[in-house]
């Protein structure tokens, strides 16, 4: 039998287990309060204003870029755009109403909920567009029916706007949303998913600067998601204004001369490197690339036969032609192979090896010195000049002008070109180096390939003298902000070539002939009275020529590759200019009267007192 004070025992034992585990359970909840109200605030103050503000990203204006001269070349420009939200799932007729868009937008959009609710999860700002560039009928249509339309929003984004469209897309380049790939690597710089970046030309290198920085702001809805009042705004920085060295009278003279055409044109200025013309024909319209290009726009460019996306200005690697043979002069007078008055009797042909080697004239063009023979591109003087000065020289020549390296220049994927030697032909093909080769390579043709931008490199660096200059496309960069300039342009020396002045001067009096005298390949097509022109014209060859005859026979794709290089004036350069016209034919009447308009415009703005 238990006694009663074995049993009060008992019970106050139960009774002070029950205190403890009672003290234990209030001390517990205190912890729990002072650790959620005091250590984790912040973290439940954020998300408590969560469920009750939105934070609404304020796109910040992307840089302007301008010409030379301050004209605007590409802006921004407001566009309407449809998207939803987190909010737009807990409306009863949100699927109504997708099926509804679907059927009365101009263009269809996507009706799957559940991708959707992926999209707008997996977004920065709890947000996804389903249409960009509502046309005005869309946005009237939406209106009409927004009373009814639940979960929708209808807002403008600024929009990339290209203002001279095609003439400009390989040197500005085009703005894309940002891929997976490219966020990786630049989110620690702020961009986020759904942010457009410059995806090439100027718009991708000079991305530092035409960015800006986007602004924000904080409203404060009730469940539904509608906007009750702000709380905070934050200011979007705007990109800085990028002017380039670019003149848009002289691009445009270029666009003009290149129309219907394949090819491309680039002047410098040989004083300092500025680029003033960068044109590739045909090009593309970089705005389709602003709203985010669709499929089947981008199945249309890619499989385009005339390859619009392909910058000819720098990517495109051809044989030079007859433009190369001032490059085979150089290098036999820089070790006094040969002189100015070293005459060469070219007759119409040689054999060398038991080959023959034709020159562009049948019966030949009588005995040349080193003037006449740049001037009338007399193709046996250069075959004997190519063969005195042997491939070395070449090789050696042609490399310090800048062939066979990428040019020094802040632009991406530009082509180095191929300058071929013995080395190269023993390594690629396994056969060894004859004098035939050094005879095809001496006036241009064969194994080498240039890029017009590499030949308007050429013709600065006989120009000047000597001196190559990065060809640089920016003049400026101005904040805008502050209105202060940040960057300005400045010459750069990528090397001096090792050639005497009075060598480079013979060239050019070669050249000078090949314009101005009228036994020069180029006297009826590039001259321009009072403003001295010096070139030399080049035809590039697509296919082997068995028969001199047959050059005229051919056409299209088999048809010669057209060239002309060019500087001005005579006594003082201050342009030079490539121009190269695909499968053009001769140099002298496709290349030639492109240049001279081009030339002819420069000139008419130095008359009017103009500075370029």
């Amino acid at each position: 039998m238990i006694s009663s004070s074995d049993n009060s025992s008992h019970i106050r034992g139960r009774i002070n287990a029950i205190l403890i585990l009672l003290i234990i359970t209030v001390f517990f909840y205190l912890f729990r309060i002072f650790y959620m109200q005091i250590i984790k605030y912040k973290k439940y103050e954020k998300l408590s204003l969560n469920n009750i503000t939105r934070i609404i990203k304020i796109e910040h204006p992307r840089g302007l870029i301008m010409d030379k001269s301050g004209q605007v070349l590409v802006d921004n420009r407001s566009d309407f755009i449809l998207s939803i939200d987190d909010t737009s799932f807990k409306q009863k007729k949100f699927s109504k109403t997708l099926s509804w868009l679907n059927a009365n937008l101009d263009h269809s959009i996507d009706t799957d909920i559940s991708r959707l609710k992926r999209e707008v999860y997996n977004s920065q700002n709890k947000e996804y567009i389903i249409k960009k560039n509502l046309s005005m009928d869309d946005v009237i249509k939406i209106n009409e029916n927004l009373r009814w339309l639940k979960g929708i929003n209808i807002d403008k984004r600024l929009v990339r706007n290209y203002i001279f469209g095609k003439e400009f897309s390989h040197i500005i380049g085009y703005v894309g949303e940002i891929n997976t790939r490219r966020l990786r690597k630049l989110r620690a710089l702020g961009y986020k998913k759904g942010d457009f970046i410059g995806l090439s030309g100027v718009e991708e290198a000079e991305e530092k600067y035409l960015r800006g920085k986007d602004g924000e702001k904080v409203v404060r809805v009730d469940v539904y998601g509608k906007h009750i009042n702000t709380i905070n705004v934050k200011k979007p920085v705007p990109g800085d204004k990028v002017y380039l060295t670019i003149v848009k009278k002289l691009q445009d003279a270029a666009a003009r001369a290149l129309r219907h055409k394949k090819g491309a044109v680039v002047a410098l200025d040989p004083r300092d490197g500025r680029i003033l013309v960068y044109i590739s024909s045909p090009g593309f319209n970089p705005n389709k690339f602003s709203y985010g290009i669709s499929a089947d726009e981008w199945s249309s460019l890619i499989s385009d036969t005339d390859h619009p996306l392909l910058d000819r200005a720098s990517q495109t690697q051809v044989s030079p032609g007859s433009t190369f043979k001032v490059v085979t002069a150089l290098a036999a007078l820089n070790d006094n192979m040969i002189g100015v008055d070293t005459v060469i009797n070219s007759t119409g042909s040689i054999e060398v090896g038991g080959e023959t080697f034709t020159g562009w004239k049948k019966g030949g063009l009588g005995e040349l010195n080193l003037t006449d023979a740049i001037a009338q591109s007399g193709d046996i003087y250069f075959y004997n000049v190519g063969m005195i000065a042997g491939i070395d020289r070449l090789d050696s020549m042609a490399r310090l002008l800048g062939i066979g390296e990428a040019p020094v220049i802040n632009l991406k994927n530009v082509a180095k070109g191929l300058m071929p030697s013995p080395e190269w032909l023993r390594r690629t093909r396994r056969v060894r180096w004859s004098t035939g080769y050094t005879i095809i390579s001496s006036i241009g043709q064969g194994d080498i390939q240039v890029t017009p931008l590499q030949m308007a490199i050429v013709t600065m660096i006989i120009a000047n003298n000597g001196t190559y200059y990065k060809p640089q496309y920016v003049d400026k960069v101005v904040s805008s902000v502050t209105g202060d300039t940040i960057e300005s342009f400045t010459p750069t020396v990528v090397r001096t070539v090792p050639v005497s002045k009075s060598n480079f001067m013979i060239i050019k009096r070669g050249m000078y002939a090949a314009v101005n005298k009228p036994h020069g390949t180029a006297y009826w097509h590039a001259r321009i009275r009072g403003f001295n022109v010096f070139g030399k014209t080049g035809t590039a060859q697509v296919t082997r020529q068995v028969d001199f005859a047959e050059k005229e026979k051919k056409t299209g794709r088999q048809r010669a590759h057209a060239w002309f290089i060019a500087g001005a004036p005579y006594n003082e350069p201050k342009i030079v200019i490539a121009v190269f016209v695909e499968n053009g034919g001769h140099g002298s009447t496709a290349a030639a009267p492109i240049a001279k308009k081009v030339l002819l415009e420069y000139y008419k703005i130095l008359k009017k007192g103009g500075n370029v």
